[in-house]
Formats: C-alpha cells, sequence, structure tokens
C-alpha cells in the first residue's frame, strides 16, 4: 500500500479522492480550482465582516459577450446615426430614459442606479471578462480571484450547511479562487433545473450503513493525509466534510426549483436556463448563500446587433425585473445587492454587417437593492457613447463598492506569494490610485 501511495501525483491523488468519495459516500465532492496557484491557508489571518454592512447576499448577473450600452442603457437619440432603428422610452423617474427594448425595467427604474461610466482597457473576451470578474488583468503565472471567491474570504458565512458562493454555471474559463485557497471558489451548478447533483444519500444506502462507510473512509485515508499534507488534501477533506453536512442538512432544498409555484416559474422563464438559474440564485441567497452568479451570453452583437439585442433584452428584461419584484415582495431587497455586469460595451459606429464591435472605454452597468440608492445615473458619456464626460468608474470602483455594501475589507491585501506583491479587492499594494465606492450610490 505505502509503495502504491508514494508513486501518486497530483492527479493520482485528486481522482483518488473524487473516486473514495464516490464509492464510500455515495456522493460528489464539489469541484475546486486547482491550488497549486495558492498558498497555506494558515498564512491567511482571519478578518471579520463590517457591522456596517447595507447587502446580505449579492445576485450577480453577467452579460457574457459584451452588451451594448447604446442599445439599453445609455441610448443616444439625438444622435441617429448611432442609435439607429432603436427608439427610447421614459422611466418612473422623471429625466432617465433607457430604450424600448427594456419596458419592464423601465418601470422600475426608481430602484436601480445605472453606470455609465464604466471604463477599462481589456477590449477581447477572455482578458476582458477576467478583468471585470476580479480587477486584474492577466498575469502568466498567476490567477487572481474573482470577486465572489474575495467577498467569501473576507465575509462570514450566512449558512453553515450551505457554501457560500455558488455559480449556475461552468467553471470554464472563470478564475474562480485564484490564488486564494480551493475552498473559496464558487460551487458549480451546470443546470438550474437538476440543483445539486448526488447531495442525498442514495434510498438504498441507510444510514448506519452510511456511518460505517464513512468511518471506513476516514480510517483509510489517515495515512494517505499524514504523508501528502498539501493545500489539495486540505481542500478536499473541508469539501468532504461539507458535503456530508449537507447530505442531511433540510438547505438542500434550496436547490429545488419544484417547489416554486409555477406561475412564478412561468414569470422567470421557465423555458429558459438564465431565467430559471435567477429564480434558483433567489432561492440560494433565501436559504443563506452569499453570493450567486448567473450568466445570460450571447451579447457579442458583430452582426445584426439591433436584433441580437432585442431578443436578449426581451429575455433580461423580464427576468430581471421579476427578479426585483420578487426580491420585494419578500422583503429581500432592502438587503440583497443585485448586480447586473459584462466585459465591455459596442462601439457607435454600425458596420457593414449591421454589427457593433467591442467597446471597452466606455460602457454601463448597473446596481440595485442592498443600500443601493435607486432612481439615479452615475457617469456620463458623449453624443456617441465612447467617451466617458464625468465621473469615471474602474472596474476596482465597482467591485469595491459591491465589498463595501456587503461590509467588507477591499484594502485587506494578500500576497500569493510570500515575500511577493500583494492584492486587494481594491488593487494591488503598489497602484498609486486604490478602488473606491462610487460616490453617492449607497445610502
Amino acid at each position: 500500500m505505502k509503495s502504491i501511495l508514494q508513486r501518486f501525483d497530483d492527479l493520482d491523488r485528486r481522482r483518488f479522492l473524487t473516486r473514495a468519495a464516490q464509492s464510500f459516500l455515495g456522493v460528489s465532492l464539489l469541484p475546486v480550482a486547482d491550488s497549486a496557484r495558492g498558498w497555506a491557508e494558515s498564512n491567511l489571518p482571519v478578518v471579520q465582516g463590517s457591522r456596517s454592512a447595507s447587502a446580505k447576499r449579492v445576485i450577480y448577473l453577467f452579460m457574457g459577450g459584451g452588451m451594448s450600452h447604446l442599445d439599453t442603457f445609455d441610448p443616444k437619440p439625438e444622435n441617429k446615426e448611432v442609435q439607429g432603428p432603436v427608439s427610447t422610452i421614459n422611466t418612473n423617474v422623471d429625466g432617465i430614459r433607457i430604450t424600448e427594448n427594456l419596458p419592464l425595467l423601465a418601470k422600475q427604474m426608481d430602484k436601480i442606479a445605472l453606470i455609465r461610466s464604466m471604463s477599462h482597457t481589456q477590449g477581447n473576451h477572455t482578458p476582458g471578462i477576467y478583468k471585470f470578474r476580479t480587477g486584474y488583468e492577466v498575469q502568466p503565472g498567476l490567477a487572481h480571484p474573482a470577486l465572489g471567491a474575495w467577498t467569501t474570504r473576507l465575509g462570514e458565512r450566512n449558512n453553515p450547511n450551505l457554501p457560500s458562493y455558488v455559480r449556475v454555471g461552468d467553471l470554464g474559463n472563470h478564475p474562480a479562487s485564484g490564488f486564494l485557497p480551493p475552498k473559496y471558489a464558487p460551487l458549480p451548478i451546470s443546470n438550474p433545473e437538476y440543483g445539486l447533483a448526488n447531495s442525498r444519500l442514495p434510498k438504498e444506502v441507510a444510514t448506519d450503513r452510511f456511518q460505517r462507510k464513512l468511518s471506513l473512509a476516514q480510517r483509510l485515508d489517515q495515512e494517505f493525509v499524514r504523508r501528502y499534507q498539501s493545500n489539495d488534501i486540505r481542500a478536499y477533506g473541508s469539501f468532504y466534510e461539507d458535503a456530508v453536512a449537507m447530505m442531511s442538512s433540510s438547505d438542500l432544498d434550496a436547490f429545488d426549483l419544484k417547489q416554486e409555484p409555477s406561475a412564478l416559474r412561468e414569470a422567470y422563464g421557465i423555458r429558459e436556463q438564465f431565467g430559471q438559474g435567477v429564480l434558483l440564485a433567489r432561492r440560494l441567497v433565501e436559504h443563506g448563500v452569499n453570493f450567486v452568479e448567473v450568466d445570460l451570453g450571447g451579447w457579442d452583437t458583430h452582426s445584426d446587433n439591433h436584433q441580437g439585442v432585442k431578443t436578449l433584452s426581451a429575455i433580461l428584461d423580464r427576468v430581471l425585473s421579476t427578479l426585483l419584484q420578487d426580491l420585494n415582495a419578500k422583503g429581500m431587497l432592502d438587503d440583497t445587492l443585485v448586480v447586473l455586469g459584462t466585459e465591455f460595451g459596442r462601439s457607435a459606429k454600425i458596420d457593414e454587417f449591421k454589427g457593433r464591435n467591442h467597446y471597452p472605454i466606455a460602457y454601463s452597468c448597473l446596481m440595485a437593492g442592498g443600500g443601493v440608492r435607486g432612481g439615479q445615473v452615475i457617469g456620463e458619456t458623449n453624443e456617441d457613447g465612447m467617451q466617458i464626460l464625468g465621473d469615471p468608474v474602474s472596474v476596482h470602483d465597482f467591485n469595491a463598492t459591491i465589498g463595501t455594501a456587503l461590509g467588507v475589507d477591499t484594502g485587506h491585501y494578500v500576497a500569493p506569494f510570500e515575500g511577493g506583491q500583494k492584492f486587494s479587492i481594491a488593487g494591488k499594494d503598489t497602484a498609486p490610485i486604490k478602488g473606491k465606492p462610487i460616490p453617492g450610490l449607497l445610502g
């Protein structure tokens, strides 16, 4: 046995632990990011959340592909060459107009703060998404944590029986926990209809039999864990314990969409994964999950931009407006921060393919609930939406605002390598300008 264990490399150890969990427990371990990028949890001090938090939880909606700000939240009706065939409409807040593509959200603008002055310099999808999720540019040999991992590490867990960070979707090209320990990576839910698969005790396995198998697994693991002390082993051990705890928890019902009224499921869009994913996000935060991400892709409208944006906006308009109403009806909107972001906007010029191209220098995002002062616009762009005229917002500012709403220390630095560069939600320690909460956005 010892000679076999001595020949295990990293991949073999991962396979061993995963198969052991499946064989002995009947469950699958939660996927984690590659902890070779991080360092020991013992090097990270304990950080408590602030009492000044205005939000207990976040629902983070990401519009993958680069949502056109000109065709959604920052129209230019006076400039027909830029605006094209899309008209603008009034909202329920005097002086704020958005496009006709978002009629339901127009009726809830009093709950929303539009940020029309987002800006960065990463104009390709992969580095742009990485920049928006982490606040940092891609750096060879180093993976930065996604914002959800930062807030999970620095905040307080709302429910000890559920993961703090969930992503509805896979982890492909997602920064996950970056250089933080793997336990801060999001739990991926590939399909909201299926919820958390393989998480309940199989019907054919009695509780006492399960406990015997668990005890046997722990005894078999003792020598292995002693011999191969590493971040991977510690992380899998932690996930192992969490998985067992969840199996007996009534909070697993949070992942079951069938418990929602059919009329509400229809309102979110029962035939669309994004809508059901957002409904699942609402269920999860209601049960104590701290941070849930849901993506709506397809916004890379290089051709037939106006039709593409119209189609996607219809989905976004219905789902986001339903979410805001749902949270408000449950008395959760005041302490649930709803965030909508995208990696960049689109250019003013409509090309020969009727498309718009990537444009990170000026674009729009929004926040609602969770202490946000709704019914306002942050920032302004010029007549073609290509330049910021006032109140620019960096990604670090955007993320620092979310972190501040959650009451975490956005300036808490972590060095991924001992003695090396230090990073925080608000920027690296050597940066002359750090991210700050957007003035006037949080009440």
